[in-house]
């Protein structure tokens, strides 16, 4: 893979644009979903929504970042431009890991709280005595804490490295 200033820049901002493009079509399903349905539906949509605009803003980003990175490879840039991209792209990479915050913090309330919603209504059904697909879900329990766990220390390394 070609490792150039140019290269990166291209490839961030090929990563946006596709990131945007998706989000764009991702909120305006949810749009849809969320005008045409009763309000249960809407409350469980609202997480969906936030990914969503989350995903929007870091696409924005890579296009942003992207474009910063081709003054690195402009034989013209003056040092004040090196500079002030350098630092823009500081800023922006902690924008970026704010958004991937919200994005997994979504995530998890949309997947526990599915279970905790799916759970309930099992019980509700079997008079209160957990029956197989109590059981089942045990599973995607496990799944959901294991995942949090390393998407946390994941999240964590990237502060770090990202304060150094």
């Amino acid at each position: 893979m070609n490792n150039t200033p140019n290269a990166q820049s291209n490839l961030s901002k090929a990563q946006g644009i596709v990131t945007l493009i998706v989000s764009v079509i991702y909120l305006g399903s949810c749009s849809v979903v969320y005008f045409f349905f009763d309000d249960e539906l809407r409350l469980f949509i609202i997480p969906f929504v936030i990914v969503g605009i989350s995903n929007l803003i870091k696409g924005i980003l890579l296009i942003k970042q992207g474009k910063n990175m081709a003054v690195f490879s402009d034989p013209n840039a003056v040092e004040s431009d090196i500079v002030k991209a350098t630092s823009s792209n500081a800023r922006i990479d902690k924008f970026l890991l704010f958004s991937e915050y919200i994005y997994t913090l979504c995530f998890f309330i949309f997947w526990f709280g599915f279970l905790i919603f799916f759970d309930m209504e099992v019980l509700r059904e079997s008079s209160g005595e957990p029956d197989m697909m109590f059981y089942f879900t045990l599973i995607f329990w496990a799944v959901g804490i294991y995942a949090f766990i390393k998407k946390t220390k994941e999240l964590i390394n990237n502060t770090k490295r990202n304060r150094e």
